[in-house]
């Protein structure tokens, strides 16, 4: 990550988004070393920060990609998330997975609540399609409601 003829927009940007020296150093000890200054300015601008990378490694998510580290940043990817899913039996959960239950907001209330409703065998396919279709617990209870019993 040698950067040479930056221009002076390239230089405030790196500025204004707080693209430190340190911050660069870091960004390379992840192992990205080939990222251009506006690639690194990206990682701030969604503030992946290098802690980020080793907790993801930690938890078994090894040679992510760029583009995948800002997934994990954008979308709140993170060991808590993960920590979260995995306490509700998804244990084998892939990084894509557990992007895509982020992004259609699927956390452990949502799981455990369908679960107390009888949904107990779901996989993470139907938990997936759950949350895609916004079928809540809420749902769920408003249909049993007006008689639409044995649902599981």
């Amino acid at each position: 990550m040698g950067f040479s003829d930056l221009s002076k927009e390239e230089i405030l940007a790196a500025g204004i988004h707080d693209v430190s020296p340190r911050y660069i150093q870091q960004v390379r000890q992840m192992g990205f070393t080939d990222l251009s200054l506006e690639e690194v300015v990206e990682f701030a601008i969604h503030d992946v920060a290098p802690q980020l990378l080793v907790d993801l490694r930690e938890m078994g998510f090894e040679n992510l990609s760029r583009e995948q580290l800002l997934q994990a940043a954008f979308h709140d990817v993170n060991p808590r998330f993960l920590r979260e899913l995995q306490a509700q039996g998804l244990t084998d959960i892939s990084f894509s997975e557990a992007v895509e239950f982020s992004i259609h907001d699927i956390d452990p209330t949502l799981i455990r609540e369908l679960r107390s409703l009888g949904f107990r065998e779901l996989t993470k396919d139907e938990i997936l399609e759950a949350g895609i279709h916004e079928v809540s617990a809420k749902y769920i209870q408003e249909l049993q409601a007006v008689g639409l019993q044995d649902l599981s």
